[in-house]
């Protein structure tokens, strides 16, 4: 049978939505949140439990914790925010030594994985180009669009995802390092690495929505990227120089976006300044 973890932060007005959708498919056998925002353990049901220990594990160390009460031989890890097309799960079709990528669904095209990047084409992209959206193209993540052209490593968005409980068993699921960001990367190449394949799951399509937390943790996802983003690529050739690089360029944007302020008094600049305030803090960060 199957458990779905699912992590919560603040998102609480989710979980009906969330397992409307969840029990349609009836070789589910759990649902598990973990809610990484309050201590909490309360049963919904038999079959739905909602834990917390009070502390922010990450997102991949409360997906390990989550796992650590499950007894299905296959995890489900979802996000709480998900609209979920095709839920044709069944356990009897799959492969122990094997992760499930689902479909992603983004403005009604598929998209079934994408290419690993690069420490150039992710740190332009934090650095400068996630605000130029007609350059954002030239380096962003490199979408599989064609079943039919798989490359030899790829990866899908953590936001879905089926993993047998014997990787987290021997593997230790998720890298606790990563707090927020890069854990599907690190997961999936450490997958790779150790023998797993890496397949598509056909089964499985799913809507990435955004925003679920009723807080704004735009602070914390700006410190925990640049944070990961440090510790995912920290033994490449380039990095001391990258890293130079990206202060030099979020440094500059700062400037600018603090001189505008003095003049225009709007929300969204105040919200920048704070988000690259927080992207200086993760790269400075030495832990």
């Amino acid at each position: 049978m199957i458990t779905v973890v699912c992590i919560l932060y603040n998102s609480d007005h989710l979980i009906e939505k969330f397992l409307d959708q969840i029990k349609k498919n009836k070789k589910i056998e759990k649902v598990i949140f973990f809610d990484n925002s309050k201590k909490i353990n309360h049963s919904i049901n038999s079959n739905v439990q909602i834990i917390g220990t009070g502390e922010n594990l990450g997102y991949g160390g409360a997906i390990n914790k989550a796992v650590s009460y499950a007894k299905s031989e296959w995890i489900l890890v979802a996000n709480p925010d998900l609209i979920i097309h095709e839920n044709n799960l069944d356990e009897t079709r799959l492969s122990k030594k094997t992760i499930y990528a689902p479909i992603l669904i983004l403005n009604k095209n598929k998209i079934y994985g994408y290419h690993f990047p690069n420490i150039f084409s992710d740190a332009l992209l934090m650095s400068i180009f996630r605000y130029l959206k007609p350059f954002k193209k030239i380096v962003d993540r490199k979408r599989i669009t064609n079943e039919e052209k798989f490359p030899k490593r790829w990866l899908q968005m953590g936001a879905l995802i089926l993993i047998p409980k014997y990787f987290f068993d021997k593997y230790e699921g998720f890298n606790e390092k990563y707090f927020l960001f890069f854990e599907e990367q690190d997961l999936y190449s450490r997958a790779i690495n150790n023998g797993f394949e890496i397949k598509s799951a056909h089964f499985l399509s799913f809507e990435n929505l955004s925003n679920s937390s009723e807080n704004d943790v735009s602070a914390i996802k700006a410190f925990a990227e640049m944070d990961s983003f440090k510790k995912y690529y920290k033994d490449n050739k380039y990095f001391m120089i990258v890293i130079y690089l990206m202060r030099f360029f979020i440094t500059l944007h700062f400037i600018i976006a603090k001189i505008i302020s003095k003049f225009i008094k709007i929300e969204k600049i105040s919200k920048r300044l704070k988000f690259l305030d927080y992207q200086l803090k993760g790269l400075k960060n030495k832990k």
